[in-house]
């Protein structure tokens, strides 16, 4: 493991343990601020569906493994992500050509 990765667990597992310290003194309230944290600290935990799923975008336009398996609900979360997702032209490239490459309508 890097030392930068070392850094970012490291970093991780602080901002979580603040996070549950927060949920645990101010009850609902910081259970939310806790919620929205750990989704912020780690996307993957994001469902395809929920609100903020743009969030998804760049982890699964760099590993194409993360997009739903049916084709029609990849094609529609890509089509998402080019209209919702604040992408680098990096990443709105390589998303066309996961577009194409699955035979969906582009937006």
């Amino acid at each position: 493991m890097s030392r930068n990765t070392r850094a970012l667990a490291a970093l991780s597992a602080t901002v979580i343990a603040a996070a549950l310290i927060v949920a645990k003194l101010k009850s609902s309230v910081g259970l939310l601020y806790a919620f929205l944290i750990i989704r912020a600290v780690f996307p993957s935990l994001i469902s395809w569906g929920d609100h903020d799923e743009f969030k998804k975008c760049p982890g699964a336009i760099e590993r194409p493994s993360g997009w739903p398996a049916a084709q029609a609900d990849a094609c529609e979360v890509m089509r998402m992500c080019v209209n919702e997702a604040p992408l680098t032209d990096r990443e709105e490239k390589l998303l066309y050509e996961q577009l194409r490459k699955l035979g969906c309508e582009e937006p």
